[in-house]
């Protein structure tokens, strides 16, 4: 007698349900993968945008002369000295500083620095001043990203170049 050799039908039909079942694993863990990752984007940004509010509240608060102005649950305004040139006329010197304000407010889910958007998705922002130790504490929350940070504001003679402008 003679054996066959070959693919029979039902041998043919358990390699393609089995190659089914190992394709759809794999994609079901890609969709996985590929979702996590889009949250990690989204919280990732939610870093980035508080970076980018504590880089310019830090750059405001450590001026010259900076001092919290007003202040209110969703606002805080400081002040603070930017020197200009001084002129000298005779036995008479101007200095050419000026004061400027710049105000932090929160509205319609955003942040802004002097009527600038720099932060978006912004939930909630609890600004509470302390004028006897000179500290604001700023209570964010981002998207899911949510941070506590207390500022002091230090009246030190500093030459720090002027905040980015947006």
């Amino acid at each position: 007698m003679k054996k066959e050799q070959g693919i029979t039908l039902i041998t043919l039909i358990i390699y393609i349900l089995l190659m089914t079942f190992i394709l759809a694993g794999i994609s079901s863990i890609t969709a996985s993968f590929y979702s996590n990752m889009n949250e990690f984007d989204k919280e990732s940004e939610s870093a980035v945008d508080y970076s980018k509010f504590n880089m310019y509240f830090l750059s405001d608060i450590k001026r010259k002369n900076a001092e919290i102005e007003s202040s209110g649950k969703g606002y805080v305004v400081i002040s603070y000295e930017e020197e200009g040139d001084s002129i000298s006329s005779g036995d008479i010197t101007v200095d050419g500083a000026e004061t400027k304000s710049v105000e932090y407010s929160h509205q319609n889910n955003s942040l802004y620095r002097n009527k600038v958007k720099i932060c978006d998705n912004v939930k909630d922002v609890i600004m509470t001043v302390d004028t006897e130790e000179n500290t604001i504490r700023i209570e964010m929350l981002i998207g899911e990203y949510q941070r506590s940070t207390v500022y002091k504001l230090e009246n030190v003679d500093n030459d720090v170049e002027s905040a980015p402008e947006i």
